[in-house]
């Protein structure tokens, strides 16, 4: 099994290599047989990682911040999970070795 980042800041310093799609990392175990393969991470969690990531949430008003993240959490109903697909934070697959 693996994880990896797809839409997320820069994190893991400094073993932050890459980040994947579901067509990346399926590529990268092209020689095992896939059993899973699927994203996650809904858009408010990605929103808020990005504030915090570039410093925003230390020069905005807290309540601000907070009135808009609670927006994006209420849109996160919205998203079904393939419209997710593009955005989501990360990927995870489960394959195993042929044979």
């Amino acid at each position: 099994m693996t994880e990896v980042a797809f839409m997320q800041p820069l994190h893991a310093v400094p073993s932050h290599f890459f980040n994947m799609t579901t067509w990346g990392v399926q590529t990268l175990f092209a020689g095992c047989e896939v059993l899973e393969c699927d994203w996650f991470g809904d858009l408010s969690t990605t929103v808020e990682w990005l504030t915090q990531t570039s410093g925003l949430s230390a020069k905005v008003d807290p309540a601000e911040l907070g009135a808009l993240l609670d927006r994006f959490r209420s849109y996160d109903a919205l998203v079904s999970h393939e419209e997710l697909r593009g955005v989501a934070s990360a990927v995870y697959l489960v394959a195993q070795k042929p044979g």
